[in-house]
């Protein structure tokens, strides 16, 4: 009972308002393309309150959620304005703790530490869950949506309901899919026009046997890093290439260390937000 109240905070707090910044804060606006929208279709809303202060008193014995995930902008956010709805709308009853800046671990060391009970909620993207789901290795196939419409439709559909499913069987319950972005190739200092320019490429990749496999199959050297060495790995040309979001490579500052910025929207990389069995 208790995690479908976790999950309904989320559907109006995350769903609801999808958060998609930019760096800046701006006044909550409504969107004229809302209210156009079909039923079917997902609008993106800004909501970038200045403070999440949810202004309610926690009482004595509230129940404190330990909400783990990395350091995107974006999906601290979103972990912040769920605590404010979760405080809201539990009265002062339910709050969550939350550790950014992958603090508690990489994003498989949060999953695992998710299975076995020791954090509550965790915020990981698709690909290192599918090390506990092989399931999930199907959105890592190349060029499987050239919309975000369509990833929006197939992870709300049957095939996104089938992998929450097969992530139960794991100790993990799928609370939310939440947006995070199409994948795009950065380099250091080689101009990419053609797959012949990838031949020897160091990447930095997350670890995924299917993102492996596939820049080996481009002829790029692959090496799976964590996200928060990255920019070092970039700055000593341990590697010279990777591949984020557009947001996140800008927020990540990689253009101090890149020049070059590709816009090869290669895989649709959606967060999954996670609750511990």
């Amino acid at each position: 009972m208790l995690k479908k109240v976790i999950a309904a905070m989320l559907a109006m707090g995350v769903t609801a308002a999808m958060l998609t910044g930019c760096g800046d804060k701006q006044a909550a606006t409504s969107q004229p393309d809302a209210a156009q929208a079909s039923k079917t279709e997902q609008v993106e809303v800004t909501v970038t309150p200045e403070k999440f202060d949810s202004g309610v008193e926690l009482q004595k014995d509230c129940i404190r959620f330990i909400y783990a995930l990395g350091n995107a902008p974006a999906t601290i956010d979103a972990a912040n304005y769920f605590k404010m709805l979760l405080e809201q709308k539990s009265n002062g009853t339910m709050s969550a703790d939350i550790y950014t800046d992958n603090v508690l671990g990489s994003e498989r060391e949060l999953l695992e530490g998710c299975q076995f009970g020791n954090y509550d909620i965790v915020l990981a993207t698709n690909a290192p869950v599918a090390s506990f789901l092989d399931d999930m290795y199907v959105l890592d196939i190349p060029w499987l949506f050239e919309t975000k419409q369509q990833a929006y439709d197939v992870l709300d559909g049957p095939v996104g309901q089938a992998l929450g499913e097969g992530l139960e069987g794991k100790g993990l319950k799928l609370l939310q899919w939440q947006e995070n972005s199409f994948r795009n190739l950065s380099t250091t200092d080689r101009k990419i026009e053609t797959v012949d320019d990838l031949k020897g490429l160091k990447i930095r990749i997350m670890e995924n046997e299917i993102q492996l496999a596939t820049w080996k199959a481009y002829g790029a050297n692959p090496t799976p890093m964590a996200f928060t060495e990255l920019f070092t790995a970039l700055q000593q040309r341990t590697v010279d290439g990777q591949d984020n979001g557009a947001e996140l490579t800008w927020q990540s500052k990689f253009c101090e260390v890149q020049k070059y910025f590709i816009e090869t929207r290669h895989i649709y990389s959606p967060y999954l937000i996670v609750m511990s069995l």
